[in-house]
Formats: structure tokens, C-alpha cells, sequence
């Protein structure tokens, strides 16, 4: 679309959640975007985003374990109230690192 020159209908006015203040000290990243482990608990990611509703937004956030693939939390708030959490701190019973 971007090469023929069009765009899909944009409804509504523009929403910033976010605006990023330069001058600001920002986190180092502390594997250089080499999402790898060798071994399970070695390296967790987290990520947290946001859905659209007609009322506002819903955030909802995440924590993976990379060896593995699994979801171990997530939450979710509207208006910065939790509405849903999970936890699946079971799934690490089988591990040899478990702590």
C-alpha cells in the first residue's frame, strides 16, 4: 500500500501512550537482542502492550521463559486496575533451577 501511496481509513483522532523524554537515562540492553538459552530460567523477557477498547485501553503484560516458550505471567488493567493475573510458577517444579 505504502508504494502505491494509499492508506487504510483512520477513524477518530491520534492517541500518544507514549511520549519518550530524551534526556532520560534508558535501560542497556543486556543481551544485544540475542534471545537464546541454553539452559531453562537462564533468560526471561517481558513485554507489555496495549489493546484498544471503545472505553480506553486494556494493558496487558507478559513473561516468557526463552528456552522454553512458556507463558508464565501475565496481567492485564484497565484504568489501572487489575482486572486478570496468572501465574504459572508450577511449570518450573521440573526444572533443575528451579529457586
Amino acid at each position: 500500500m505504502k508504494k502505491l501511496g494509499i492508506q487504510g481509513i483512520r477513524r477518530g483522532k491520534k492517541c500518544w501512550t507514549t511520549i519518550a523524554d530524551n534526556m532520560l537515562d534508558r535501560p542497556t540492553d543486556k543481551v544485544n537482542r540475542q534471545f537464546v538459552a541454553t539452559r531453562p530460567n537462564q533468560l526471561w523477557v517481558a513485554d507489555i502492550t496495549f489493546v484498544a477498547t471503545w472505553t480506553g485501553f486494556v494493558y496487558v503484560s507478559f513473561i516468557t521463559d526463552v528456552l522454553r516458550d512458556v507463558l508464565f505471567a501475565g496481567a492485564s488493567a484497565v484504568h489501572g486496575i487489575p482486572i486478570w493475573y496468572s501465574m504459572h510458577w508450577n511449570e518450573l517444579e521440573g526444572s533443575a533451577d528451579a529457586t
